[in-house]
């Protein structure tokens, strides 16, 4: 309808106190453009480009590609595919400073030719490709993989996010 969503989802942020390029909030999109116009409107929280696993995604994803979308946005939302076709991707990103936060990760849809768990895919992503976040369907599970069995999660602790 063409209405000016990005400011109307700044202000409810804003309302909520997520203003701030530290706040505990990620404004992420499949297209650009809105993560333009929220960066242009003033948005200093991070914006995540997710990119699918189509035609344009080899596009958006060259290291020119990236060199763009470091203009607007502080980090990329890969389909998971997508790095274990160019590993390289998670390097590229990290030398312009993005964030890589691949999806989705599931228990159920897993890459079982490659992995023999869930788990064993998540650390595959965070410790080999060194990815900085994921998206998960099964977040308890995914917490409980980069603990390992002792971890504070496991002990009752509660575990912080990092973010760039």
């Amino acid at each position: 309808a063409g209405l000016p969503m990005e400011q109307a989802a700044l202000d409810i942020l804003a309302k909520y106190g997520y203003t701030e390029k530290d706040s505990k909030v990620f404004l992420q999109c499949f297209e650009a453009e809105p993560l333009k116009k929220a960066r242009e409107s003033g948005a200093k929280i991070p914006l995540i480009l997710l990119v699918g696993n189509g035609k344009e995604a080899s596009q958006d994803l060259s290291e020119a590609g990236l060199d763009a979308i470091a203009k607007y946005a502080n980090g990329i939302g890969p389909d998971k595919n997508l790095i274990e076709k160019n590993p390289k991707l998670v390097e590229w990103a990290h030398a312009r400073g993005l964030a890589v936060h691949p999806y989705t990760f599931r228990t159920d849809d897993y890459n079982k030719a490659k992995y023999g768990s869930y788990e064993e895919e998540v650390l595959m992503f965070t410790r080999v490709y060194k990815v900085d976040g994921f998206f998960t369907d099964q977040a308890d599970r995914g917490v409980a993989a980069l603990e390992g069995p002792a971890g504070p999660h496991r002990r009752g602790m509660q575990m912080k996010m990092k973010t760039r």
